[in-house]
């Protein structure tokens, strides 16, 4: 998406994108933004992310991508992150970008924040999952979930809306190769557990031990740890006395791969559902927070996936029931995987930025 101006120069765009990254929120908004900013890097444009980031290794896949990092101490509501946001926007007008968008990704950024960046030289994009805010002050507004297109947004009249799994951004790791396969075996012995970036509950530990009572031979588990988990020694002695064997991964750019190796995952119904359904991995979801209910009910719905909604306790009876039915049921495997194909193509960050393109002309054709 690149612009000339008049005289064929080339003109660089610019996102300058706010997202977070701690325990109690996890790696999910951070993630989604990095695959777009992956997308607009390619297009020519530059990006700077504004953070308050926990996680040195999401930090470094962001520098690794060609990304300006800027690191805030604190979020919103304390008025330092929105000052040094629009102190960015103010920086980067003054280099004179052919244009600039502010990203939004988190729940703290309520419709004051959104109105100030509005009334800076820039435009908006909020991405939101659940509608929580009263009102939404945004020139385009995404969701990438399923059955976003069902929930009665209130937002500004001139507002673009990308609504549903059409959007979903998927880093370029997953999207690389488009060619999709997937071999269903009739029993399922490989267990994927991905709990998200934090865990506070500490559901892997007990998703590792409750696969000891799964009355199945030759079972594997492989538990994918984020560095933000603060459970990792108790995970650790977990795996050490489990009859079945397990292997952690902490922090890992190999994901696609691990999804592929799986025939069964176990996951937090959060961001990880739409790369797990466009690797094609039959899943069961476990609901961890309110904002995920949304995803586990669409999915199972679709009949793309099976979910637990017990939290913070998980219903450890409901989720043997699970496990040992789609262990021995390949033809309930393999539906499951030819749905989540239905869901996600790997085009949302393409999409996204067309759409925001659009605007940005229609925006221009105005002056």
């Amino acid at each position: 998406m690149k612009y000339h101006n008049p005289t064929g120069a080339t003109l660089t765009p610019k996102f300058i994108i706010r997202a977070d990254s701690y325990k109690e929120i996890g790696t999910g908004h951070i993630v989604r933004c990095l695959a777009l900013a992956e997308q607009f890097k390619v297009s020519g444009g530059d990006v700077t992310f504004v953070s308050h980031c926990e996680s040195d290794f999401l930090i470094d896949q962001i520098l690794s991508v060609g990304c300006e990092f800027i690191p805030l101490t604190c979020t919103f509501p304390n008025q330092i992150d929105l000052q040094t946001t629009l102190s960015v926007i103010k920086n980067s007008s003054e280099a004179k970008y052919h244009y600039i968008w502010t990203i939004l990704d988190g729940y703290q950024f309520d419709s004051e924040y959104q109105q100030k960046i509005m009334q800076s030289d820039c435009n908006l994009m909020v991405i939101d999952d659940s509608a929580h805010q009263g009102y939404y002050h945004t020139n385009v507004l995404l969701n990438q979930n399923l059955g976003a297109n069902n929930i009665d947004y209130v937002c500004d009249p001139h507002t673009t809306m990308l609504l549903g799994s059409k959007y979903t951004l998927l880093r370029s790791q997953f999207t690389r190769e488009k060619i999709r396969t997937r071999f269903i075996p009739k029993t399922a012995t490989k267990i994927l557990v991905t709990m998200g970036g934090s865990d506070k509950y500490n559901l892997t530990s007990k998703i590792i031990q409750s696969i000891q009572n799964i009355p199945a031979n030759k079972l594997e588990v492989l538990a994918v740890v984020g560095t933000s988990n603060s459970n990792f020694n108790d995970i650790q002695e977990t795996a050490k006395v489990s009859q079945v064997p397990v292997k952690i991964v902490r922090e890992t750019d190999e994901m696609p791969d691990l999804m592929t190796w799986a025939d069964l995952a176990i996951s937090a119904a959060g961001s990880t559902t739409w790369e797990l359904s466009f690797m094609g991995t039959p899943m069961i979801l476990v609901v961890t927070e309110d904002n995920q209910i949304s995803i586990a009910d669409q999915m199972t719905k679709f009949e793309a996936a099976h979910a637990i909604e017990s939290r913070p306790q998980l219903d450890l009876k409901e989720l043997l029931n699970k496990v040992s039915y789609l262990i021995s049921n390949s033809n309930e495997r393999e539906r499951m995987s030819e749905r989540c194909w239905n869901l996600v193509d790997g085009d949302g960050c393409k999409r996204v930025i067309d759409n925001l393109a659009i605007v940005q002309a229609s925006d221009r054709s105005e002056i």
